[in-house]
């Protein structure tokens, strides 16, 4: 070994050696004789084409770049890379445990270790950790896979004349036009055509094509983290670069028609730009972004738990199926559901931290392999919020089935022959895993949304025909017996027993008044358990203790969640309670309410409309309570909340009531909010953000 790195080192130093092997073939752009038993892949198409080749022998072809001191032996020393237009975009991994000292003289010869280009290397694909990796039996400048031998000499390419450029308003039929919105769906069946995105751009603040971590950007949405599609610049000009840069496409540049060719890098579609304008060739005009519509002004549509319309792209397996259906999958575009578990922390770039496991009933029994080695930031954010290192249960992983681990017995010198035998094409002994590309916690496939929940299926909806709804502004005609019709009147102070006795007396009782009016609380009778009304009420919806079997517990029951909207309220005066006195009658008054009830992240249903009326009102309740949940932000949905805005779900905003609105507790609108959630078995006076009002 010590004769075999001195030779090496004076060949590094040595001027190139007249060799047959080392000296590149005229270059007249005819390909070298062709071995039927090659397959030549290009080193930018590795990614995509490598997962279907394991087992096979490969040509690879591109630029390669060594160690400086290659040792088959070590570990450390025995692995190189095919790199892109920069010497950190690496394309590929090969591997050099098989490789003889010629090999390895050769390298040395034409300085691989800084970079010798338009090399083919030829081995046989593998899996080592959860990728594919090329392991080398020979490389040189010539092709047996009739690849072009590459061109040493970089021709001259401002003689050439200039190819003429098409008018703006001219349309070209080469062109497909897509929305970026339509993206995610359209652009997998667009691998290698050339393609218009209509959109909005978002760059680096320096683009620089020949840098991996500047050569990007983004085809946003109106929200500037909301990322469509992922554009590459690495075979842009200066013009382009000039004019993102005049049109402050570092912040956005709005409207824009983005062009180029769809490639697979990783394991998803990108749009290579080759150029950009504000006009499109195939004869669009870019849209103009309407006002958004009111999301409080309009009711959304109704959601009714149904799957979501499948996208005929995604095959949908279940975990508890991988393994049957996974083999027969391979290269196959997958969208698998389960509950899946991650490390704590997770690597793209580290084999023993880019995998996760979805699992079975129990944490032990692993269902399939999940590899996260292409995940964006957005989604390593999405796995913390979502807690998926203990578990996050019902998701929808999508991704590309690639091949799993191989064993160790086809590395046999036979497996590297010409024509290897059919053991060394075994099926590999662990099974395929799912290269990940997204996740969510709704399907594309026309998967069902999980329900984290167990609703009382006794507790349906009540037919019309038996409670109707009230007439808008009107209240019931008749009442029952346990209904609320006035103040109740405090009970005679007694006029027995001594002086002393009677003064302590109305102390207690002054006491206990002041400390329900600081709780706004009204003394009463208990409503009964069986109360029932003329007309639809929250008692007769899935809403009837639905939280009964899910208390706040610490806040850690994050379902069900109910989002209420207030359709209509009593005009005028709702009523006030404060400085009521016994015997008072009560004006009855009602509302209106619908509501969305959430049991999972993307499973819900709509709850159809029911009142409520004062008759209905409870005493003994400490209605401030009410206030204080309505203002204080919710400590359990600190992570899950729109902030703002106030949507119907699945996440809460950040305040649970609106502003001016439910702030006395002896007010009209805070008891019927309280009833209302006590109706629901919520408790009270908790940070517990699974409730608020939309409007």
């Amino acid at each position: 070994m010590k004769h075999l790195s001195l030779a090496l080192c004076l060949a590094v130093l040595a001027p190139p050696a007249l060799d047959a092997q080392a000296t590149p073939l005229a270059q007249t752009g005819a390909s070298a004789p062709a071995d039927s038993g090659w397959t030549l892949v290009p080193a930018s198409d590795w990614w995509t084409r490598a997962p279907s080749l394991v087992g096979k022998r490969v040509e690879l072809s591109g630029n390669l770049s060594s160690p400086f001191m290659v040792e088959p032996g070590n570990s450390f020393s025995n692995t190189g890379k095919m790199t892109g237009a920069s010497y950190q975009d690496v394309l590929a991994i090969v591997l050099f445990d098989q490789i003889g000292n010629d090999q390895i003289t050769w390298m040395a010869r034409n300085k691989c270790h800084t970079t010798c280009q338009g090399v083919f290397v030829r081995g046989v694909v593998e899996i080592v950790g959860a990728r594919p990796v090329l392991d080398v039996i020979d490389v040189s400048f010539e092709s047996r896979a009739r690849g072009v031998t590459a061109s040493r000499v970089q021709l001259d390419s401002t003689a050439a004349p200039a190819a003429p450029a098409m008018s703006a308003e001219v349309a070209s039929s080469g062109w497909t036009l897509l929305q970026a919105a339509d993206w995610r769906a359209r652009a997998p069946g667009l691998i290698g055509k050339r393609v218009e995105v209509a959109g909005n751009l978002s760059t680096q603040p320096v683009v620089d094509p020949r840098s991996s971590s500047s050569n990007r950007g983004w085809m946003r949405g109106p929200v500037r983290g909301e990322i469509f599609a992922i554009v590459l610049f690495d075979q842009i000009s200066n013009e382009q670069v000039a004019w993102m840069a005049r049109n402050n496409c570092p912040l956005t540049c709005a409207g824009v028609f983005v062009r180029g060719v769809v490639e697979i890098v990783g394991a998803g579609p990108v749009l290579q730009m080759t150029d950009v304008s504000s006009e499109s060739r195939p004869g669009f005009t870019a849209a103009v972004a309407a006002p958004a519509a009111d999301a409080q002004g309009t009711p959304p549509a109704p959601l009714t738990g149904a799957p979501a319309a499948a996208d005929s792209g995604w095959t949908l397996v279940t975990a508890a199926d991988w393994r049957a259906r996974a083999p027969g999958l391979i290269g196959k575009r997958v969208e698998l559901a389960g509950d899946l578990s991650t490390q704590a922390l997770v690597d793209p770039s580290d084999p023993f931290s880019s995998t996760g496991t979805m699992r079975g009933a129990s944490w032990k029994d692993p269902l399939a392999t999940v590899l996260f080695d292409h995940l964006t930031a957005k989604q390593a954010g999405w796995f913390y919020a979502n807690k998926c290192l203990e578990t996050c249960v019902g998701v929808f992983v999508r991704g590309v089935v690639v091949r799993g681990q191989r064993g160790s017995g086809w590395r046999g010198p036979g497996c590297h022959s010409r024509r290897p035998p059919p053991s060394c094409t075994a099926e590999t002994e662990t099974p395929p895993v799912l290269q990940m590309t997204d996740i969510s916690f709704d399907s594309r496939a026309g998967g069902v949304a999980v329900s984290m929940v167990r609703l009382d299926t006794a507790r349906g909806e009540t037919p019309a025909v038996e409670k109707p709804l009230l007439p808008p502004g009107g209240v019931p005609t008749t009442l029952g017996p346990s209904a609320v019709t006035e103040i109740p009147t405090a009970t005679p102070e007694s006029d027995t027993g001594t002086m002393l006795q009677r003064m302590q007396a109305h102390n207690l009782i002054m006491r206990q008044r002041d400390l329900n009016m600081e709780k706004g609380m009204i003394q009463g009778p208990e409503r009964p358990a069986d109360f029932e009304t003329s007309y639809r009420s929250i008692r007769d919806t899935p809403l009837s203790k639905v939280f009964a079997n899910y208390p706040w517990n610490i806040g850690r029951n994050q379902w069900p969640r109910v989002a209420l909207v207030v359709e209509e309220a009593p005009s005028g005066d709702m009523g006030a309670f404060e400085y009521a006195r016994g015997g008072e009658k009560i004006k009855d008054r009602c509302w209106r309410l619908r509501a969305r009830l959430w049991t999972g992240p993307a499973s819900s249903q709509d709850i159809a409309p029911f009142n409520w009326c004062l008759s209905e009102m409870r005493f003994n309740v400490s209605y401030n309570a009410v206030v204080q949940w309505g203002m204080s932000p919710a400590s359990n949905m600190s992570e899950h909340n729109t902030g703002p805005d106030r949507t119907l779900g699945p996440n809460p905003p950040f305040v649970l009531v609106p502003r001016f609105h439910y702030r006395d507790g002896l007010h009209g609108d805070t008891i019927m909010l309280g009833n209302i959630l006590l109706d629901m078995s919520f408790g009270l006076g908790m940070p517990d953000g699974r409730v608020w009002i939309v409007q």
